[in-house]
């Protein structure tokens, strides 16, 4: 069983000096790159900041109308998971506040939130300031939590973590929805119902895999169409099944912009702009590229296939849409990319020794 929403929204923390009592701080985990030209560590980190409303109308409002579009009992365990889901889309997100982090003895002020309540932030690392926080040199990819400055009265804590990423090695760049999580995004009902009222479930086998991955020192990120506001039980889901901890690129949504059915629609420019950005933030890695057939993934990687060359490994694609190898879309999808590079599976048995021998050989 998933923690309930209030367990999982138990890590968050109420209050600091630009943060009120009735409002709520994520941390989103993010990753830290070293720069070879500077010869220090670049780390960024993202969060959000908002107001939980849980008494409004409009939520009222929506639960009512979604709860009977998916034919859900009022009193059945599914409409509470509903309830509990919908309030993460419902929030009054908060602009123009100031986050600072502690780490170590040292304190790092972050960008104003953004309109959606988002806010960013990056700062530098020597390699001795970042030997000492993490307690050793970075052999191998170190996780280094932080947490947020609060006043001096104000007991709470609210925390985030960086992965550390050594300049070399080889690295996974995975979709979520119905490529380690089943979602069926091509069926609307199916999707919102999986999305809002059933217990998330896993795509047998994969866990198992890519924690053989991250045995062999793969690191992860974890890039997906999926909108922020699923982070919280996303995370819950990733603890219970055991799935490898790595950074989330997720999709920027606002319920007074789109409606839930609009939920998973086109991700393409944002997709292909974050995993670029992930690429190019390690240039002495490769990167191995895992989604499915439901949405542009197949689209996706052949473009980022051909912009880096060879330093993507290999392809990886769930098929969910019936389609062979030998279709034309992957024709076109993978045009003048090696025919041994990109794969096209239904379950993780037929890829495993595929994907775990690329480990073995970096």
């Amino acid at each position: 069983m998933q923690a309930p929403i209030a367990l999982m929204l138990g890590w968050l923390s109420f209050g600091s000096a630009d943060i009120t009592i009735d409002e709520a701080v994520v941390f989103y985990p993010t990753f830290a790159s070293w720069d070879a030209q500077q010869s220090n560590w670049l780390v960024s980190v993202h969060g959000a900041i908002f107001e939980p409303e849980l008494d409004s109308r409009k939520r009222a409002v929506l639960i009512h109308t979604l709860r009977g579009a998916l034919r859900i009992d009022k009193a059945s365990a599914e409409a509470k998971l509903l309830t509990q889901r919908l309030q993460l889309f419902l929030v009054d997100s908060e602009r123009g506040k100031t986050v600072s982090i502690q780490l170590g003895s040292q304190q790092h002020q972050l960008n104003a939130s953004e309109p959606n309540g988002h806010f960013y932030g990056s700062f530098r690392l020597t390699e001795d300031e970042a030997e000492k926080l993490l307690a050793g040199p970075v052999r191998r990819p170190a996780w280094l939590p932080f947490e947020a400055v609060t006043n001096k009265d104000d007991q709470r804590q609210f925390l985030g973590r960086v992965q550390f990423v050594t300049e070399q090695g080889l690295s996974v760049i995975s979709d979520i929805d119905d490529t380690v999580k089943e979602t069926f995004v091509t069926e609307r009902t199916q999707m919102l119902a999986n999305t809002f009222t059933r217990t998330f479930r896993a795509v047998d086998g994969m866990a198992q895999m890519y924690r053989s991955a991250a045995d062999k020192g793969a690191v992860f990120h974890y890039v997906s169409g999926s909108p922020w506001q699923l982070y919280v039980p996303l995370s819950a889901f990733f603890a219970e099944e055991r799935l490898p901890p790595g950074s989330f690129h997720l999709k920027h949504f606002r319920m007074k912009d789109s409606t839930l059915f609009d939920l998973f629609a086109s991700h393409e420019a944002s997709k292909n702009q974050a995993i670029g950005d992930i690429v190019t933030s390690f240039p002495r890695r490769r990167f191995v590229l895992v989604g499915d057939s439901g949405e542009q993934d197949p689209e996706i990687y052949g473009v980022i296939a051909r912009r880096f060359g060879d330093r993507i490994a290999a392809i990886f694609i769930r098929d969910v849409t019936n389609e062979p190898k030998e279709s034309e879309r992957y024709a076109t999808a993978f045009r003048d990319i090696e025919a041994a590079r990109w794969h096209v599976f239904s379950k993780p048995e037929q890829i495993q020794s595929t994907f775990l021998e690329l480990f073995q050989k970096e």
